[in-house]
């Protein structure tokens, strides 16, 4: 007899106003709905935060480096280029070559030129002076950050004029700026040994200029036009055109005393260090707009600096925009600084400049802790940057970083040990002295890789002189289920390919397995062979079905041979081109030549790297790109190499805009001619174009000039696979392959039934509906449904696009509002109630609906968060968690982490093109069995065969 149920809580819904099942809200970060932060000590004093918000308008990433200014090994720090002075460089750079800890780009500056100049002000005590004539002289715009003689922090705009007289005031001689190298040849500059040894580098960009030397307060020598100059020891040297030397050479001769104004409105000598930025975003703990604002209302990526209220904690800050994390308007980042208890702060240089880098802890060297909008760190004048002056001592405390902590049999952890001081000083760990140790788990060491041989949790601990770290790690024997890394391989005769088998085990982790642990078989032998777990192709043509197995487990692929080539272009027409480079200090050129590996003539690209360690690319850009319809296997062409094992890259656009990179070869080692060829993703959406072929280098030795030629450009067309179907292989569920017997609730689900519009769909539903009261106690319909309460005897629970939750004794359902194909686009308060009842759940058993599949949402971060919390609650509160949608045509599952995704199409079926539709496998119904601890499902067929 069927049972009655009682709900015992009524049904919870989110207030909200809903015109045509669809919810509309404004987009603001003040509505934080989920937020996570990591904090980490750096060095003595010094910390790094990364806070991580879901906001009603969008994701925002805010990264605070802290310093606290009363620890004595804490200094701050301008930074610069020591190359050059003036050189633009990326920040990473930057802080290796200064030896800081961490940093945050900081001054506007002009983008056009390298060598560059800053906007505002820069002084550090008995170090370099930057600044403009009659700088802020319209005005509070530009503030700086200045440290007084306490190292104390205060904020103000400096005012500053420059003039230099005789001693007796009667010859006067205006210059416009202190160590500003654009300002040349029109205006009259000083600099001295803080940037330049002599003047080698301003008179390579402008001829003829004519020099002043000064030297304690004395004129000492005038230069001859173009003369080059050293810079005095105790003085300074006034640069300025030859016209001008013409009548200040005659005031200002050999001999005259002089006296030099700075005429400021703060004491220069009463402060240590200043640097300038943009106006106030925080002035005594209040949102400020005084000076020059960017954009205030427009989200930008955002850099600024600011202390507590107390004056002890400094604070850089960098908001990530313009990517998944959409920035911040000058209020927002206001309001940011607010909350971390930042009482006055300037903003700095921000977009694309918007950066922020420092050294983990236990590690040498410095990494971006942010995410650059443009991708690429922008190369920048300055930074500034926080150093530790502690010493260096003995170890004092080691942890481990390993590369994963779950795997299979046989397949290796990789871990490193990391050791630090008292101070927090990076130690290095020799490996003689380096003694691991593992309990709970069998396995066998290589160096510093674990293979582990039994299954089970085990821990892994490293001693070193008689310090230790551990970390726990886990093994399984055997997967439940296999996937492969392509379903289709796609060779050419006598090519080969490594197939990479992913297991998914019993909770549901995904991993690696070892390929020698794979039985293969070939259906079609012609085709080539197995050999060392790498397929081998031979020199027949065909294709065939491939299968492995690992116990009772088996995945299933195709490998395709086939060779069809179209020439793409013999370059024998003048093909049009152009060259593009990255960063600016790259040239390239390129030219069609009479000269070629078949034919008459190939390209030639010209190009020149500069000794740099950071990313340096120079493009070939096609005016025309070449589209293609026929889905591609490979692009090829000939290069005749030079031998330097720069990486060759090229570039496709598919149909939705998405850009693909594609590799030739990962290093130019040969010189002559060499034929290349660089595999198209299968994902792209056709037709596609190639934009570009480039050469990229990560790290240049030295300056340098290279060239490439490159002669026909082939297509490798694609196999046709549309009439290959694989076979289907469902994972092992150990709840789907147990029956709970005795079951205290029984629950039927099935899918979307709203927009019937055939007969048939009529018929099955009225067929669904008997099966589920006559097996069930209460009926759950996932997607959209238009199913009467009344329809059915039994307890229904229908998916409406509202946030809502059911509760019966030993299940919890949470009806979530994803029709935009997101819970935050959709309704983004659910996001809180959603957390709040998850983790509040008292059930074992949590069934979570939906009508999309949250494994891909259009905001790919909140799928992963989704993910990420189910995972957590599983964990830690020892949940059965499924997640069931109705947003597709067939039956699925798959098993993440722990967690049971299911997408059941309900009324949704694919109908070909005989308009013919098979009942027996199209439609379905999932039966759970419940108790109070325990569960099991089926899936049945509405119409079995």
């Amino acid at each position: 007899m069927r049972k009655i149920f009682k709900k015992l809580f009524s049904v919870l819904v989110l207030a909200a106003i809903i015109v045509n099942n669809k919810i509309s809200f404004a987009g603001t970060t003040d509505n934080i709905l989920y937020q996570n932060t990591e904090k980490e000590t750096i060095s003595s004093g010094i910390t790094y935060e990364k806070n991580t918000r879901l906001t009603e308008a969008g994701w925002v990433d805010v990264h605070i480096i802290e310093a606290d200014l009363t620890n004595p090994f804490v200094k701050l720090d301008v930074i610069r280029n020591t190359d050059g002075f003036g050189l633009k460089d990326s920040l990473t750079s930057l802080s290796e070559e200064n030896n800081v800890i961490a940093s945050v780009n900081a001054d506007f500056f002009n983008m056009k030129n390298n060598p560059t100049d800053i906007i505002g002000f820069e002084y550090e005590k008995d170090g370099i002076i930057i600044g403009k004539h009659n700088f802020n002289a319209g005005g509070n715009s530009y503030g700086s950050l200045f440290l007084d003689s306490n190292n104390m922090p205060f904020i103000d705009f400096m005012n500053m004029s420059l003039l230099m007289t005789s001693e007796d005031g009667e010859k006067k001689l205006y210059f416009s700026g202190f160590n500003q190298i654009t300002m040349l040849p029109e205006s009259v500059v000083y600099f001295d040994k803080y940037a330049m040894q002599d003047t080698t580098e301003i008179d390579e960009k402008n001829p003829g200029l004519c020099k002043m030397v000064i030297e304690d307060n004395v004129v000492t020598y005038l230069s001859t036009p173009g003369e080059t100059i050293t810079m005095p020891e105790n003085g300074f040297v006034i640069v300025m055109n030859e016209e001008t030397a013409l009548y200040s050479f005659k005031s200002f001769t050999v001999g005259t005393k002089i006296v030099l104004n700075k005429n400021t409105n703060i004491d220069i000598e009463s402060i240590n260090l200043a640097i300038s930025g943009g106006g106030k975003v925080v002035s005594q703990g209040v949102i400020s707009n005084e000076g020059y604002v960017v954009d205030r209302k427009r989200r930008h990526p955002r850099t600024a600096i600011g202390y507590n209220q107390s004056k002890d904690k400094l604070y850089m800050v960098v908001v990530d925009g313009r990517g998944s994390s959409i920035g911040a308007t000058h209020d927002e980042l206001g309001k940011i600084l607010l909350d971390n208890g930042i009482y006055d702060a300037i903003h700095l240089d921000g977009g694309g400049s918007s950066t922020l880098v420092g050294r983990h802890l236990g590690y040498s060297n410095v990494n971006v802790f942010n995410r650059p909008s443009g991708g690429v760190q922008r190369r920048i004048p300055n930074g500034i940057g926080l150093t530790s002056i502690a010493p260096v001592s003995e170890l004092y405390e080691v942890k481990i970083v390993a590369d994963k902590t779950r795997t299979f049999k046989d397949m290796p952890i990789t871990f490193n040990v990391l050791g630090y001081d008292e101070y927090y000083n990076p130690i290095e760990i020799n490996s003689d002295s380096l003694i691991w140790e593992t309990v709970g788990i069998n396995g066998k060491w290589e160096d510093n890789k674990f293979y582990p041989q039994s299954e089970g949790k085990g821990t892994v601990k490293a001693h070193v002189n008689g310090i230790s770290a551990e970390i726990t790690v886990q093994s399984t024997n055997e997967p439940i289920s296999l996937e492969i890394n392509h379903e289709f391989s796609f060779l050419e005769p006598g090519e080969s390919t490594n197939l990479k088998i992913l297991g998914i085990d019993k909770d549901g982790y995904r991993g690696e397995v070892n390929s020698k642990n794979v039985t293969w078989e070939v259906e079609n032998k012609s085709i080539g062979e197995f050999q060392n777990g790498q397929f081998v192709a031979s020199n027949n043509l065909g294709q065939s079905l491939i299968k492995g197995t690992i116990g009772d487990t088996t995945v299933y692929g195709y490998v395709i041979v086939n060779k069809e080539t179209g020439l793409i272009d013999s370059f024998e027409n003048d093909t049009k081109t152009h060259t593009t480079a990255h960063p600016e200090t790259v040239s390239a050129t390129a030219e069609v030549i009479n000269e070629a590996h078949e034919g008459n003539n190939s390209i030639k690209l010209n190009y020149s790297f500069k000794e740099s360690t950071n990313t340096q690319a120079a493009y070939l850009e096609f005016d025309e790109p070449y589209t293609f319809d026929k889905k591609l296997n490979k692009v090829g062409l000939w290069v005749e190499g030079n031998g330097i094992n720069h990486w060759l890259r090229g570039r496709v656009i598919d149909a939705d805009g998405n850009q693909k990179l594609l590799t030739f070869s990962y290093a130019v080692d040969w010189t002559g001619w060499k034929y290349v060829t660089a595999d198209v993703p299968q994902d792209v959406k056709y037709p596609i174009q190639l934009d570009r072929i480039y050469v990229a280098n990560l790290h240049c030795p030295q300056d340098d000039s290279f060239e490439l030629k490159f002669d026909e450009l082939t297509a490798h067309y694609a196999f046709d696979t549309s009439n290959l179907s694989l076979p289907k292989e469902q994972i092992y569920d150990p709840f789907g392959k147990k029956t709970v017997e005795n079951p205290q609730m029984k629950m039927s689900i099935f899918g979307s039934t709203g927009a019937k519009n055939t007969l048939l769909d009529g018929i099955v539903q009225r067929e669904v509906l008997g099966k589920m009261e006559e097996i069930s106690d209460v009926s759950l319909f996932v997607g959209n449904t238009n199913i009467p309460s009344d329809e059915l005897k039994n307890d229904i629970v229908t998916w409406n696009n509202q946030y809502k939750v059911t509760d019966y004794e030993n299940v919890r359902i949470i009806n979530l509002a994803t029709s935009k194909n997101s819970m935050r686009l959709t309704d983004p308060n659910q996001w809180k109630r959603f957390v709040n009842d998850l983790n509040n759940t008292k059930q074992k058993h949590i069934f979570i609906t939906l009508d999309k599949n949250p494994l891909k949402f259009s905001d790919e971060r909140e799928g992963k968060l989704f993910s990420d919390i189910l995972k957590k609650v599983k964990e830690e509160k020892d949940k059965n968690i499924f997640v069931i949608n109705g947003s597709g045509y067939d039956f699925n599952v798959e098993y993440v982490e722990g967690i049971r995704y299911m997408d059941i199409n309900g009324l949704w079926y694919r109908v070909y093109g005989d308009n013919k539709v098979d009942l027996n496998d199209k439609f379905y119904i999932i039966n759970f069995n419940i108790n109070p601890d325990d569960i099991s499902y089926n899936v049945t067929n509405v119409y079995p065969k």
